[in-house]
């Protein structure tokens, strides 16, 4: 990899979905991570509190790209329509972002993967942009690789 002393440029990335070919993404949100705080107090605590870890949360992996005749990403979540979950989850995803030279940066890895929601595209006659889908993502774990 390439000894980098900038940041990478939010443009170049490569998504990988497993089993399913879908490519040219052009918007990628990447999930925030959170802990609940819970507050703990005890008679021999005063008037404060402890603060003590909680569940921690993941938002969902959102994907956006142009809308084409590619229908794997509707497949995708017809099979979660169909209640067949099993056959939904994709084992590992990931998400790479790229140097000015193409070399693989940092990488999010999410397991067992399944979408959660299909937007289709918005249409409207008064418009001139790009149709697009969204496709919402859940997964059990978040990891960054370097």
């Amino acid at each position: 990899m390439v000894d980098r002393n900038q940041p990478y440029k939010v443009s170049r990335f490569v998504v990988d979905l497993g089993k399913y070919k879908v490519a040219d993404f052009e918007q990628v949100t990447l999930p925030n991570t959170s802990t609940e705080v819970n507050d703990y107090r005890t008679g021999a605590d005063a008037a404060l509190t402890r603060k003590l870890w909680g569940s921690t949360h993941h938002e969902d992996l959102v994907l956006v790209r142009g809308a084409d005749d590619n229908t794997d990403l509707l497949d995708w979540r017809k099979l979660v329509n169909d209640g067949k979950i099993k056959e939904a989850r994709v084992s590992t995803i990931s998400v790479t972002l790229k140097s000015e030279s193409m070399e693989s940066g940092p990488t999010w890895v999410f397991t067992e993967a399944w979408p959660r929601e299909y937007k289709p595209p918005k249409l409207s006659s008064d418009q001139h942009s790009v149709a697009k889908e969204t496709v919402v993502i859940a997964f059990d774990t978040m990891k960054r690789d370097a």
